[in-house]
């Protein structure tokens, strides 16, 4: 029975004993398990076992696994079976254990691969801190230098040097602080261009000036120059010659005020200043009578009014050899008439 229990179960073995450890019924080809009830320690598990519960007899050095049951059916008897296990299960049981235990190492490394690990981490954070720095580092020296370099241009600009240029060697061409850096460059070449053209015409209208001040001072006849409002801003030495009086203290001042004799020709040519003003004026000065010949007439620039020009010349003692010659030709005729008669 025992034997055919075995069979039906695919066990190794089977043994049935009592307490005393006498074999009582076994399975062919199977050996007594030879158990001593009173030193095992997991045999006494089966012996304590209540009936029909199954105790597991552990035995790590053999490859066979056994396990043990009391018989309801019988007193003090029980039931011991075995079964090799396979090659391959003891094989998986052994990785399974390796890995278990390699396991609990790695639990128990736990800690110190954390620590580990963060070292590592703040070390490759810290790298990646430096990069980044040197990364920005150099950008924002490729950004600041041209920069600084416009700062610096811009001032001496400030200070009127116009010949300054930023350097663009070493911006791209596409590059935003490299358009600005040529055009700063455009502008400043425009600007000193355009200084140095202003400085020509203003030497040459100084030259004009020396020149037209000298005809001016040549000229016998008395030039007043006024702006549009009708307000003296220069005058050549025949005029305060021929009119007694400093016209450098009338400057910026109403014509009218120096001379109103003049302010009704004045008005002429503002009211139509497409027409010259041509008068005969009378002045007092000194205690003695002048007569002038005057002419104003307006000064445009592409129809536009900048001032007018007053030139005028005594013509006193014309005028009184005129006189004087007129007499003297009636004073002849007359002698002429009372002499034929005589």
């Amino acid at each position: 029975i025992v034997t055919t229990f075995a069979n039906d179960r695919d066990l190794s073995e089977a043994v049935v004993i009592n307490s005393s450890g006498r074999t009582l019924a076994r399975s062919q080809l199977s050996f007594s398990l030879g158990f001593n009830f009173a030193s095992g320690d997991l045999v006494k598990g089966v012996l304590n076992s209540q009936p029909g519960e199954v105790f597991v007899i552990e035995n790590r050095n053999d490859n066979v696994v056994r396990a043990g049951v009391k018989l309801e059916a019988f007193v003090d008897t029980y039931l011991l079976i075995g079964r090799f296990i396979d090659a391959q299960v003891l094989e998986h049981v052994s990785q399974t254990t390796g890995a278990a235990n390699q396991y609990a190492l790695l639990e128990k490394s736990r800690d110190n691969l954390q620590i580990k690990f963060l070292f590592v981490f703040a070390l490759v954070a810290f790298l990646q801190l430096l990069a980044a720095i040197w990364i920005g580092w150099s950008i924002a020296s490729t950004i600041s230098t041209p920069i600084g370099g416009l700062i610096d241009a811009a001032d001496r600009v400030r200070k009127g040097d116009l010949s300054v240029r930023v350097n663009t060697e070493n911006t791209k061409d596409r590059d935003e602080v490299g358009i600005l850096s040529r055009s700063f460059n455009r502008m400043t070449e425009q600007l000193d261009s355009q200084q140095q053209g202003l400085i020509e015409a203003n030497r040459q209208l100084d030259e004009r000036r020396r020149f037209t001040e000298v005809v001016l001072s040549g000229v016998s006849a008395g030039v007043i120059g006024l702006d549009q409002e009708g307000r003296v801003l220069l005058s050549n030495r025949s005029a305060a010659d021929l009119l007694s009086i400093n016209l450098n203290e009338y400057i910026e001042e109403p014509l009218g005020k120096c001379l109103p004799e003049m302010a009704p020709l004045l008005e002429q040519v503002i009211s139509n200043p497409n027409r010259n003003a041509q008068g005969e004026i009378k002045v007092a000065r000194e205690g003695r009578q002048q007569i002038l010949i005057v002419s104003v007439a307006a000064e445009k620039i592409a129809q536009e009014i900048i001032g007018y020009v007053v030139t005028f010349d005594d013509v006193s003692e014309l005028l009184s050899a005129q006189r004087k010659a007129a007499w003297a030709d009636v004073a002849r005729r007359i002698a002429h008439e009372i002499k034929n008669p005589l």
